[in-house]
């Protein structure tokens, strides 16, 4: 942890055993943070999903997440100009081609702001992917293997550049404990 003050010369001994050349720093932001996940195709972007966390300071961190919940543009005033955002930054870029991760922080006074951008899928470990599919009725992982696979002549013409609606409600929960122990077995 780098407090605000500390001088570089501070932060070179405080980081020498890192073999990297550098030490990258962040601005802390406030604000609810989102998750935008996209596909471009020939440089035509489509939002597959959004999701918005939940996270909140718990048993000493300063914040953990809690949730995940799936979102449609509709949802919540703030994020149809998540989605604007992130598609100006893609074309910033210069993407082509691919499935993009990205995360947004809303804050207050800026409205929003990157935090993150990766060519890849979300992560999780392909935990969204079925959800997201029930709650949208399409997810990242079909729409880029279709693109990829058999050139979007599938799915890429008949989803929409963003989702319309949500057809059911979609949260991931991530249960939080503050007894420490093992868990032996669940009382049904």
């Amino acid at each position: 942890k780098i407090l605000a003050g500390e001088h570089k010369a501070h932060c070179r001994s405080k980081y020498k055993h890192y073999s990297h050349a550098g030490v990258l720093m962040q601005e802390y932001l406030q604000g609810t943070e989102y998750i935008v996940n996209s596909v471009i195709f020939n440089g035509e972007i489509k939002t597959t999903a959004m999701f918005k966390y939940d996270k909140r300071p718990y048993n000493g961190a300063g914040f953990v997440c809690f949730s995940k919940e799936l979102m449609v543009p509709g949802d919540e005033p703030q994020l149809e100009e998540i989605v604007e955002y992130t598609e100006k930054v893609l074309k910033a870029v210069g993407f082509q081609n691919g499935a993009i991760h990205a995360e947004v922080m809303y804050t207050e006074d800026r409205g929003p702001v990157l935090v993150e951008l990766n060519c890849r899928m979300h992560g999780g470990n392909g935990a969204w992917v079925h959800p997201a599919n029930l709650c949208v009725g399409y997810d990242q992982v079909s729409v880029f293997m279709d693109v990829y696979l058999n050139g979007g002549k599938e799915m890429w013409h008949s989803i929409p550049a963003r989702p319309v609606r949500a057809l059911a409600s979609c949260q991931q929960v991530k249960m939080r404990s503050h007894i420490e122990g093992t868990l032996k077995r669940v009382i049904p």
